[in-house]
């Protein structure tokens, strides 16, 4: 399996790269790296399904088969051998092949004296070992030596809530056999079987995809489970292996098997190296074995290609050159081509040089504003757009001089016609002097040559001279039959016929608006006298209380006070006399009110008007309370 397939199934896994530990510090992990990694979390997977399918096990009160009668066992054992004696072993064992870091690390290992303390006569060193998962040989007939639970310690515990680990050992069944992914040939993945259960004792066995046992490791001379803990840590540190804390044996072993797949992969990817190498050198060998046979068939192709392809360009620029059209010139002399000489002659071998279009040497130049098209020079697109645009703006002009004519603003002299250079001086000039003012031109026609702007306008004027609307005065003056009238001229015409109409619907107009302002100047009036006759009735109403509830306020009010008071925002004294009278006459009319007089007050005879109806002192009283109405 390359790295690439590696990498792939720990982005499927959702296992990020940064997590794969590298033998080198400071570099990225290499192939080997990425294997020894997949065999650590594949490891600590089996042993974790182990001991679920031992705790389901337990749990249905079938005997243990790891419980042997004739097992000796001390008497005083620790927390951590009872432990051990009940968890199911899982047997992991690596065969790597003998190189040159096994030989080293050979050179660290001493083979420790079992320690005596603890043991009885007769017990196997075995029992010794309970503590780090080791099982009693005699419970495996088939099995030479005794197995040993591969542990991995793991910073984050593969097998927590969420890991993919966990996942797949809660889904899958205890008793099925369960098989690394991927082929022994491609990740070089240790593979473990489990065995059918039996009647009396079941066999686990956990190895190499190549196949292997105990046998392996002894002829490495590398046993890692007859290996004290201080021999472990040992081999550990001297390859820069991190130790967790309160490492089990099991733990040790599992991440020195671990570096010794490691060291392998790397051994056997610096072997491929090699075959790969040696296999691109040979394909070179091979493909410059037949590179002459292809360079000779591609150079065959390419003269095969090339050659008719030459031909046939120098073919056809040869007829391009014989079989140009020579013009002949304006001048006196004519020429004639005559096996590649210039010669004088008569002309019969050339073509008379077309219409707007200078002729040289044989070759045909249009004038500007024309394009060459079939041995003759016709007018450019621009000009005959420029030429369509020009003819309406022309028409315009000589429509309104001679509208200028009718109405009587021109001389009597004038024939109400415009010249060539009348119509081109509004157009391209500075303007006229009359009142015809400066066409305005776009900016694609101003750039024209001057040139091509008289081109242009040749054109434009030919086309108003064809015109049926337009009327011809001699060789270079128009004139136009419809005339275009100022506003001011049209109204003047307009009167000149329907003056007498026009008079009548005046006068009804403004005998119509006299009509209206006369009714709104009426009702103005009414209703300021309605309003004036109110505000007395209120004035004298009030007296009148005051006067009830105290003697030294008259009954009464002076009808000039009265008057001054109510029309004090009129300054004209004839209007507020005017005005005065319509309030008095409406006044005299209402019963609720008196005019008396004339009496002395202060030495001046006046007259007075007072409140004379009743007034109800318990209750608010006003004239307009009371459904006063003015035209009553």
């Amino acid at each position: 399996m390359t790295v690439a397939e590696l990498r792939e199934f720990l982005r499927r896994n959702d296992i990020p790269v940064a997590k794969v530990p590298s033998s080198r510090k400071g570099k990225p992990p290499v192939k080997a790296d990425f294997l020894a990694y997949a065999l650590v979390l594949r490891a600590e997977y089996d042993a974790a399904l182990k001991r679920s399918a031992e705790k389901a096990r337990r749990a249905s009160d079938s005997p243990n088969i790891f419980q042997s009668s004739a097992s000796p066992t001390p008497v005083k054992s620790s927390t951590r051998d009872r432990k051990s004696t009940e968890k199911l072993s899982v047997v992991k064992e690596i065969k790597p092949e003998e190189s040159e870091f096994s030989r080293r690390r050979l050179s660290l290992v001493q083979t420790p004296e079992p320690s005596k303390s603890g043991l009885k006569a007769g017990t196997p060193d075995t029992n010794r070992r309970k503590s780090v998962g080791w099982v009693s040989a005699d419970l495996f007939e088939s099995s030479p030596a005794p197995k040993s639970i591969n542990k991995v310690p793991q910073t984050t515990s593969l097998f927590q809530r969420g890991n993919i680990f966990a996942e797949e050992l809660k889904d899958e069944p205890v008793d099925m056999e369960i098989s690394p992914s991927g082929t022994a040939q491609e990740i070089g993945n240790a593979t473990q079987e489990i065995a059918q259960e039996d009647e009396d004792a079941m066999e686990i066995s956990v190895a190499e995809s190549s196949g292997g046992d105990r046998a392996d490791d002894d002829k490495m001379g590398l046993d890692y489970n007859d290996m004290t803990l201080i021999t472990l840590k040992n081999l550990l540190k001297s390859e820069n292996i991190e130790i967790p804390k309160r490492a089990k044996k099991a733990e040790l072993i599992a991440l020195l098997r671990a570096s010794d797949m490691s060291h392998m992969a790397q051994e056997e990817s610096e072997k491929s190296g090699l075959d790969i190498a040696q296999t691109l050198n040979r394909n070179r060998r091979e493909k410059a074995a037949k590179a002459p046979i292809f360079r000779m068939y591609k150079r065959f192709w390419m003269s095969a290609i090339l050659v008719p392809c030459i031909a046939v360009c120098i073919a056809l620029a040869l007829w391009l050159v014989t079989s140009r059209t020579l013009y002949c010139s304006s001048g006196e002399f004519q020429q004639n081509v005559s096996a590649g000489f210039l010669i004088e002659g008569d002309g019969s071998g050339c073509v008379p040089c077309p219409k707007n279009a200078v002729c040289s040497h044989g070759i045909l130049t249009c004038d500007d504003g024309y394009v060459q098209m079939s041995g003759r020079c016709v007018e450019h697109r621009d000009t005959t757009m420029a030429a369509a645009w020009i003819r309406p703006k022309l028409e315009k002009l000589i429509k309104k001089r001679w509208g200028l004519k009718v109405c009587g603003y021109l001389n009597a002299n004038d024939d109400g016609g415009m010249s060539k250079n009348e119509l081109e001086e509004c157009l391209f000039g500075s303007g006229s002097d009359d009142d015809t003012q400066r066409v305005r031109v776009p900016e694609w026609i101003e750039k024209f040559s001057e040139s091509k702007k008289k081109l242009v306008f040749d054109r434009a004027f030919e086309a108003l001279q064809s015109n049926s609307r337009v009327e011809k005065i001699g060789f270079h003056r128009v004139r136009a039959l419809d005339p275009s009238k100022p506003f001011s001229c049209t109204v003047i015409g307009f009167l000149r016929v329907f003056w007498v109409e026009v008079i009548g619907c005046i006068g009804v107009l403004i005998f119509t608006l006299s009509i209206a302002v006369y009714v709104q100047r009426r009702r103005s009036l009414e209703a300021m006298l309605e309003q004036s006759t109110r505000e007395i009735l209120d004035i004298l109403y009030s007296q009148r209380v005051e006067s009830l509830e105290s003697n030294a306020t008259p009954p009464f009010v002076i009808d000039t006070h009265l008057r001054d008071q109510v029309f004090s925002g009129i300054r004209n004294v004839s209007q507020r006399a005017a005005f005065w009278e319509q309030v008095e006459s409406r006044l005299q009319l209402d019963s609720r009110v008196l005019r008396s007089g004339p009496r002395m007050i202060y030495g001046v005879p006046s007259f007075v008007w007072e409140w004379v109806a009743s007034t109800t002192p318990s209750k608010k009283y006003s004239p307009h309370s009371s459904g006063y109405n003015s035209e009553h």
